[in-house]
């Protein structure tokens, strides 16, 4: 059932005719390291309606999820894409699944999940056997699939768990079991439970029985158990039986199937050129999409790694690798907002190759469309991580804590004591403290997202990455912008050509720059505006008319002001002290492997002071970039 596969590099075909021969060698494509930072690849994922995941090393490994994979494949499925999942896993059934997944805030339908039991139990359906006895070498969920797809009789199983030699030299007695022709077929999957008598028995039952079916689930010889960690997985064990037997398996059900292949993409409506097949193992998995021309993704999260991939045969090559399939997800969330940037500028732009606008019509945003979606976007990732804490047992509580004692925290009038607190904060968007910045229509980054209505005008203060953010999505939208910094050039700290570069961006797209400014106060005006003095060295420039809308970067932190309170101590190696003598260290701010903004290094900042003991006089301009 699966695709014939050639030798190795090196491998040669000899095409003989009329004492001509003709030697043709194979060449080794190396797979590409796929970026979400790179256009050509988010062009690539933006053209893909449709991802097959593997589970077991991809989404997760025994039971622990592969990081951000559940938020990958929620960010597929809000992006459009249809997710699917096939697995040679034949210990777990759809409902099984179903269960693991909803631990690790990752949402499944039954009928988009296919394993290798379901394949094995539709071959059995198709040759007719219906109510005939099947021996299975496997785990209850095999069994349970084989009778509800196939209709069959199942014995084995579990159910020969546990039994010896002595059992063995019983089992084939004629008043204790009935004759071996009665079996139809032998089934073997993973079993946890092999052992000498199921091996003696399946064996027995094929030799005896020469017409028997000999199905195997799926070829995989182990799986992760942990890092550097296997266990022997079906293909150790239905190998086994076939050397007792002498006799092959007459199918392999599960991946690398092509008939499997060709089956699932014609029951999902799919298209191969708009499929990608994401697996850990070459051999299965990616030889999987492989055999019907799907695009594959190599994922270095579970059974194989890079360095084994590279050494594969050359027809299982993935046409990417990555990690992990959190680079898929990686840039889909911060799209969202993105997704509404190119309409106006791309029309504009379109206008010289003869696409046009009816006249008097413009291009505009449904800002309301635009806000509905992102408030669905918060409320889906929310429920992800609110999942994932229920699955890993973790209680959690909604509201604002306040720490009464080293060993107390209070939450909405409720006690709570551990022998330990670990404090974990974000940041807050805080006001710049100068005259006006407390008036209606002066808003933080927090509420920039949440206004009724698009801004016509609006000012930026502030010269980070979010304040650049915000000024470049607004000017999308169709704002009039303008982007007031103290610094020469945006992004302090960062590399000189990228800041040289982003300015003379920024400028070119008619983004209203003010460098070298420092907000001086904030005065009511014209109803819709706010009056922004700026003061340059020592002089005084006219007045910089401004929306109501005022954006400052994030800053500060609610750690820091807790912990300022006198009945907490501190030494100069951050660490808290109880009234016991033992400390808990904090740990230091630390890139995850998920990209995030500067603003997430910085905003500890001011509590990692607190902590060295430091005054706040020596703590550093709170005001940053801005």
């Amino acid at each position: 059932m699966g695709a014939a596969r050639g030798p190795a590099v090196g491998a040669a075909l000899a095409l003989a005719g009329a004492g001509l021969g003709l030697l043709l060698w194979s060449r080794r494509i190396a797979p590409t390291r796929l970026s979400a930072r790179n256009e050509k690849h988010r062009g690539w994922l933006r053209r893909m309606k449709c991802f097959i995941f593997d589970i077991d090393g991809v989404i997760h490994n025994a039971g622990t999820p592969v990081q951000g994979a559940g938020e990958a494949v929620e960010a597929l499925r809000a992006a459009g894409k249809t997710v699917l999942f096939m697995t040679n896993n034949a210990t777990k059934s759809q409902e099984d699944l179903m269960q693991l997944f909803s631990k690790m805030g990752v949402t499944a339908e039954k009928a988009e999940i296919m394993t290798s039991s379901i394949a094995a139990g539709d071959y059995l359906c198709s040759k007719g056997l219906q109510g005939r006895k099947v021996y299975v070498v496997g785990m209850k969920a095999l069994c349970d699939c084989l009778e509800d797809r196939a209709g069959v009789l199942t014995c084995g199983g579990e159910e020969d768990a546990g039994k010896d030699r002595e059992d063995v030299m019983k089992t084939f007695l004629p008043e204790l079991e009935p004759p071996a022709k009665e079996v139809v077929a032998v089934v073997c999957g993973a079993d946890f439970a092999f052992n000498y008598y199921k091996l003696a028995k399946a064996a027995n039952y094929l030799r005896q029985n020469p017409g028997a079916l000999f199905v195997a689930t799926n070829p995989d010889p182990r799986a992760l158990m942990a890092p550097g960690t296997f266990f022997p997985a079906a293909g150790s064990m239905w190998s086994a039986i076939a050397v007792a037997a002498g006799r092959q398996p007459d199918i392999v059900c599960g991946k690398p199937s092509e008939t499997l292949a060709r089956y699932l993409l014609s029951s999902k409506g799919l298209s191969p050129d708009t499929t990608c097949m994401v697996g850990d193992r070459t051999d299965t998995d990616i030889a999987f999409g492989r055999s019907v021309g799907m695009q594959t993704l190599f994922v270095a999260s579970g059974s194989m790694t890079e360095q084994e991939v590279m050494q594969a045969n050359s027809a299982d090559q993935p046409h990417y690798v990555a990690d992990s399939i959190a680079v898929l997800g990686q840039r889909i969330a911060d799209d969202r907002f993105a997704k509404a940037l190119p309409g106006r500028n791309e029309i504009k732009d379109g206008q010289g190759y003869g696409w046009s606008l009816p006249e008097g019509v413009s291009p505009d945003l449904d800002w309301d469309k635009l806000i509905e979606a992102k408030n669905a976007e918060v409320t889906r990732l929310n429920s992800i991580y609110t999942k994932l804490l229920d699955g890993a047992g973790v209680k959690h509580f909604e509201g604002y804590a306040r720490i009464v004692d080293p060993h107390t925290v209070e939450v909405n009038g409720e006690k709570h004591t551990a022998k330990y607190i670990c404090v974990a904060t974000g940041g807050r968007a805080q006001r710049l403290p100068i005259p006006g910045s407390d008036l209606d229509g002066v808003l933080t980054s927090d509420e920039a997202l949440a206004l009724p209505k698009k801004p016509e005008k609006l000012v930026v203060i502030g010269g980070g990455y979010i304040a650049v953010e915000f000024a470049g999505y607004f000017h999308g939208y169709g704002t009039e912008v303008h982007l007031v910094f103290r610094q020469d050039k945006p992004l302090r700290g960062f590399d000189e050509d990228i800041r040289d570069h982003l300015l003379e961006l920024t400028k070119a797209k008619g983004i209203h720059v003010h460098a070298g400014e420092s907000p001086l106060s904030i005065e009511a005006g014209h109803p819709s505006f706010v009056l922004c003095q700026s003061v340059v060295g020592d002089a005084r420039p006219e007045a910089v008319l401004c929306t109501a809308c005022f954006l400052n970067r994030l800053s500060g932190s609610l750690l820091a002001q807790e912990l300022k309170a006198p009945r907490f101590q501190t030494d100069l190696r951050r660490l808290i002290k109880n009234d016991s003598g033992s400390v808990q260290e904090l740990a230091k701010p630390r890139a995850p492997q998920l990209p995030v903004t500067p603003a997430t290094y910085t905003s500890p900042r001011e509590s990692d002071n607190v902590f060295a003991g430091e005054t706040e006089q020596e703590t550093p301009n709170k005001l940053g970039d801005a």
